[in-house]
């Protein structure tokens, strides 16, 4: 017998369990000890308690917190109850905070060991023994390439025999080499990123290992590159029996382990060429200093004491300053130590400065020198170029630019980050770093030779330098990674669809080699200030987005995925804008307005509305878009064109017509065409000008009042009539009414709401309409909704009133009904 909760818990149905044996169960996980003891302790009839680990049908485990129970009759074991409690979810919580603790534990050995390591092979030889003895995986080898290109096993630690027989299969197998190129360890090696597999008999591709992998229980393993000087020469690979042992997290935390260790090789064999280089200094440079890890100076060389007038003993055991000319900013100094604090080296163009003032112009080099994992000294090596006015330009522009590309360098694109921010914080700037990298283009370089790889990348910064502004900073930070920062943008989400237009038409086919090459192009993006506010977190962020990214194989990685959905969104609804003109999509309401005396339609204010798929879209979502694109031009031409034809169409009909404003946005009205066309368009028509009025937000004037000017008068002398809408909200200024032909002043709906409660607002008001009575203009108040806002307009004067006390938004049926009954 079984109950419910055992096939819902197993995934078998009851059919399917009555008459098996338990071992239908079996994961695998418990040794042959483990059952003799179970087996001896209830044929004895005695009760056994343990946790069992189990399989379901989908080969997935479950965990139960089991009681055995003989059930004796008449002296006999009759049979067993097995009571269970399913502990499966607090047993994954337990694996899932031991695994990453257990990761962030390997992080910090493998640092503490690569401290604590003097050379490669050492290093990669321990590997192995560290995550095998200490992070719960049962089996680890490296893979690397000999110079044939073969992969082989260069040293392993297994658990127990078991997996150390999965090496020997691995070494000997046909299989292998036939399949090699479907193992996580192969394309690890050939493109130089971490591979994770939380399945393998999940794998199809891996199938002819499945044998291998349930008769040794092998589930899930990962396999990482390690990389110096930016090339593969071997992969760690990790074996667990766990299945779905990897996740994001995890993912991240392998992807540092194999930073570190790739800065640590580059580090090593620097330092071994200064260890070469040390013996030639004295003789062969104008310049050689060595400080101290305090930067105080232990050491200098003859040439040295000679161009600075100072003798060696007065300047040893004193700090490198002593030298300073104090000429260079604090960017660059902050540079100068950022850099070799983080381990990097330091070249530049330094001026000093000698005992007797003279200034010393200098191209030096200046290395971080560690030994046995302690930062110990400074070494600076340079040249004097005090006689060479020509010499120290060229060198101080190409140390900023990458000679391939003529992009900056990274330690240009560095400060000039640090600048934006700078600026940032002042102006509240909005902007973004984007990390670009070509998919996969080492393979580029394997197929066609690496010259036809390094034009493509010219090519790449050709592209960049044409798509972008000339103020947006653009560099090559790597051999084929990219950096930009993008400027002053006016949303986070506009970086979307820059970004998005970017790679674009950067995967448009190159030429190369005399072939049509096509690349793609994975972006990680940070926001600058959201995301960061220093250019360390912002690039590291950025990288990290682009790891993402290549991770999930998608084109566009952010730190923080709720802006890609803002920004989807936003695309979308422009891409659907595009559409709506041509598919009719946008339709016009109309509110009128009323004489605040006789309550009569007096005329109407145009309102744009977009239905897309039969559903209403609000104005405030897609008006700023159109706006934004410039599409607003195109939408308004086409609203003249139908209220023009409106008009005609109701005179055809029969009904007396009322006059139609009509909204200008800021972009129209900016348009050097823009009377010109609008005429145009009322010409097409044959509409009666007397009939449009031409409404302008009261900013507008503000910002160009003569030619404001020259544009109201020419639609003016054609016999339309022009009003001003938000008037009182802006940079109200009384003086430029009587300069303009404006026929109507609209009292902003802020005013109307708060005139009945505050003395204030009603002697603005009141004001605005016994100015506009004095200069011969009318005036509409927006918003109305109560009688007591009518009554009070009407008894300070206002002309009309326009509100959802007499009248909403109506569509063009309703609204024509009205003009009709009107008669």
């Amino acid at each position: 017998k079984a109950s419910k909760a055992v096939t819902e818990i197993s995934g078998y149905e009851i059919n399917e369990l009555l008459g098996k044996n338990p071992r239908i169960f079996k994961s695998g996980y418990h040794s042959s000890e483990f059952y003799k003891n179970l087996w001896d302790t209830i044929s004895s009839g005695k009760p056994f308690r343990t946790t069992f680990t189990n399989k379901r049908k989908d080969d997935s485990l479950f965990y139960l917190d089991s009681v055995i129970v003989p059930v004796i009759v008449q002296g006999k074991i009759e049979r067993y109850l097995d009571i269970a409690r399913d502990i499966t979810q607090q047993i994954e919580l337990s694996q899932k905070i031991e695994k990453v603790s257990n990761l962030y534990k390997m992080l910090y050995s493998i640092n503490q060991m690569i401290l604590n390591t003097e050379s490669e092979e050492s290093l990669i030889n321990k590997l192995p023994k560290l995550i095998v003895d200490n992070f719960g995986f049962k089996l680890a080898f490296v893979v690397k390439k000999d110079k044939g290109e073969n992969l082989n096993i260069d040293t392993h630690c297994a658990k127990d025999d078991n997996y150390k027989q999965i090496i020997d299969f691995l070494k000997s197998n046909k299989e292998i080499v036939a399949n090699i190129k479907f193992t996580p360890f192969f394309k690890s090696i050939k493109n130089g990123r971490v591979y994770l597999e939380n399945n393998i008999l999940q794998n199809n591709k891996l199938i002819p290992f499945h044998e291998k992998v349930k008769m040794h229980n092998i589930n899930s393993c990962f396999s990482m590159p390690i990389i110096k000087n930016g090339k593969v020469i071997a992969t760690v690979v990790g074996i667990s029996d766990r299945i779905g042992f990897f996740d994001k997290n995890i993912y991240r935390l392998i992807e540092q382990v194999k930073m570190d260790i790739s800065s640590y090789l580059d580090r090593l064999e620097a330092e071994q060429w200064y260890d070469i280089l040390t013996n030639a200094m004295n003789s062969g440079f104008d310049f050689v200093v060595i400080t101290d890890e305090n930067f105080r100076i232990v050491y200098i060389n003859d040439n040295t004491a000679q161009f600075s007038g100072y003798s060696k003993d007065e300047l040893i055991g004193q700090h490198h300053s002593i030298l300073s000319s104090k000429k260079h900013t604090k960017e660059f100094a902050k540079n100068f130590y950022n850099s070799l604090l983080s381990g990097r080296t330091f070249t530049g163009v330094i001026t000093y400065k000698a005992k007797d003032s003279r200034l010393v112009k200098a191209l030096m080099n200046i290395t971080p020198y560690k030994s046995k994992g302690k930062k110990s000294y400074y070494i600076a090596i340079g040249r004097d170029l005090s006689g060479s006015f020509e010499l120290q330009k060229t060198l101080e522009e190409n140390l900023s630019k990458d000679s391939l590309t003529g992009l900056e360098t990274r330690a240009a694109f560095v400060a000039d980050l640090e600048r934006f921010i700078k600026r940032g914080k002042y102006g509240k700037l909005l902007g973004a770093i984007a990390v670009l990298n070509p998919v996969r283009f080492s393979s580029i370089n394997h197929a066609y030779g690496f010259e036809a790889g390094n034009e493509l990348l010219a090519q790449i910064a050709k592209r960049l330098k044409t798509y972008f502004r000339e103020y947006d900073v653009i560099a090559k930070l790597e051999s084929d990674k990219f950096g930009i920062i993008i400027k002053d943008l006016k949303r986070e989400e506009d970086i979307y669809t820059i970004l998005y237009r970017l790679i674009d038409y950067l995967s448009k086919p190159y030429t190369a080699d005399n072939k049509t090459i096509s690349l793609s192009f994975n972006a990680g993006i940070s926001i600058y200030p959201k995301d960061a506010r220093d250019p360390k977190t912002l690039m590291y962020k950025a990288e990290i987005a682009l790891l993402d990214a290549k991770h999930k194989e998608e084109s566009l990685g952010f730190y923080k995925e709720d802006l890609r959905e803002k920004a989807q969104k936003r695309m979308n609804l422009r891409n659907f804008m595009a559409d709506a003109l041509k598919n009719n999509e946008f339709v016009l309401y109309y509110q009128p307005y009323f004489n605040a005396k006789t309550h009569k339609i007096e005329g109407a204010e145009a309102l744009l509305r977009w239905k897309k798929d039969g559903k209403p879209i609000p104005p405030m979502e897609f008006i700023p878009y159109l706006e934004e694109t410039g599409m607003i031009s195109a939408v308004e031409d086409w609203i003249v064109r139908e209220v023009s034809s409106k008009q005609k169409q109701w005179e055809e009909k029969g009904i007396k017509p009322v006059p139609i404003s009509i909204n200008i946005s800021p972009t129209s009205f900016s348009r050097k065409d823009f009377v010109e066309n609008f005429l145009s368009n009322i010409k097409a028509t044959d509409a009666n000008p007397k009939l449009i009025n031409i409404e302008i937000i009261e900013r507008l004037f503000i910002e160009n009042i003569e030619n404001s000017k020259y544009i109201l008068n020419a639609i003016k002398r054609n016999g339309f009539r022009i009003s001003i809408d938000d008037f009182g909200t802006g940079y109200s200024s009384l003086s430029y009414l009587t300069s303009l032909p404006i026929d109507y002043i609209k009292i902003d709906i802020s005013f109307v709401r708060k005139m009945m409660k505050d003395s204030n607002t009603k002697a603005i008001v009141k004001t605005i309409i016994s100015l506009s009575k004095d200069i011969n203009m009318k005036t509409i108040a927006e918003g109305v909704e109560t009688k007591e806002q009518l009554e009070l307009l009407k008894t300070l004067g206002c002309d009309y009133i326009q509100g959802y006390l007499f009248s909403k938004p109506l569509p063009e049926d309703e609204f024509e009904k009205i003009l009709n009954d009107r008669q």
